[in-house]
């Protein structure tokens, strides 16, 4: 009796653990600083922070990213080494901005060459580890020409994604097109509080929030399971 007891209470120890480590699922995220958390006090924030606030339990965000990362430079860093030890359902990919840097940086890449290898990398990661990847074109920097036309500096990048997206049977969450429509609506001086005081890259927590929103519009379109996870609250 003691026996059969013990083993019904060990049973149901193993069975509560089980429940317990399947009791979320995870989007996992990498990329550079307009996708990283910061501390709440940082004038800048990237979109990461507040994707969260969009999904439902038991899903969460695991973030990742890494400020001045680019595709080539971020699997140097300890937040790729974290993230490979992250159980996550999808991983959501989002770089180009420090890629874009001038030839000779060492975070620079081409957008035609080894950036798309690099990305391709990161996909071929998830794919063997059952995690679905999810591919982010990048959004516009905030840069204008003297006559106010938009400046389109990472189309390349945003471009490459979309053909190794292609390519590789990837999802595609395009921050690109929605973002540069905002801004060149918006204007110079309009499109300020989007972005942190005196910065035309990172952004401000109102602009995070809106890319935020974006990323969970978009997610909810690629497959039913993010639909769910992204279903509006009511």
């Amino acid at each position: 009796m003691k026996t059969s007891l013990l083993s019904l209470l060990v049973m149901l120890a193993m069975g509560l653990s089980l429940t317990q480590a399947q009791t979320y699922h995870a989007i996992l995220l990498i990329g550079d600083s307009t996708v990283e958390e910061r501390r709440e006090t940082h004038p800048s924030q990237g979109w990461g922070a507040f994707l969260g606030k969009y999904l439902n339990p038991p899903w969460k965000v695991v973030n990742c990213a890494k400020s001045g990362a680019s595709t080539k430079t971020f699997l140097e860093t300890p937040q790729w080494a974290r993230a490979q030890t992250v159980s996550a359902d999808y991983l959501f990919i989002q770089f180009g901005h420090n890629d874009s840097h001038g030839a000779g940086r060492p975070e620079s890449t081409n957008a035609n060459t080894d950036y798309r290898d690099y990305l391709k990398g990161y996909i071929e990661f998830a794919r063997s580890r059952g995690i679905k990847p999810v591919l982010i074109a990048p959004m516009h920097r905030r840069t204008f020409y003297p006559d106010g036309r938009l400046k389109d500096i990472l189309k390349p990048y945003a471009e490459a994604v979309k053909a190794v997206a292609a390519e590789m049977n990837v999802p595609v969450i395009d921050l690109h097109e929605p973002s540069g429509k905002t801004l060149a609506e918006l204007g110079d001086a309009g499109s300020e509080d989007l972005f942190a005081p005196n910065d035309r890259t990172h952004f401000s927590r109102k602009g995070a929030d809106w890319l935020a929103a974006e990323v969970a519009r978009q997610a909810a379109e690629i497959d039913p399971v993010l639909k769910e996870a992204f279903a509006p609250k009511p």
